[in-house]
């Protein structure tokens, strides 16, 4: 298994994509990319960092306007920042 710090930056580098997707109007990929560094970040015991909440927030705020209520919650995508 990877060190602590590498597990970090995959969740972060993960949810950075997230991110940008959404702000490229990619939401579906966007949702999947948050709700995969979410499972990551709980499989690994590491919680988000408060440095990237906001922004993360902002990406799946960005991404749950772009689709109706039961696309943004399709089973599997479970999407928290």
């Amino acid at each position: 298994m990877a060190g602590k710090g590498r597990q970090i930056r995959r969740c972060r580098s993960i949810g950075t994509i997230g991110w940008r997707s959404a702000m490229q109007g990619k939401a579906r990929r966007a949702i999947t990319l948050f709700g995969a560094a979410a499972a990551l970040r709980e499989a690994w015991g590491n919680p988000p960092p408060p440095i990237n909440q906001a922004d993360n927030e902002r990406g799946i705020a960005a991404a749950r306007a772009q689709l109706d209520e039961a696309a943004f919650n399709v089973p599997g995508a479970s999407v928290r920042p």
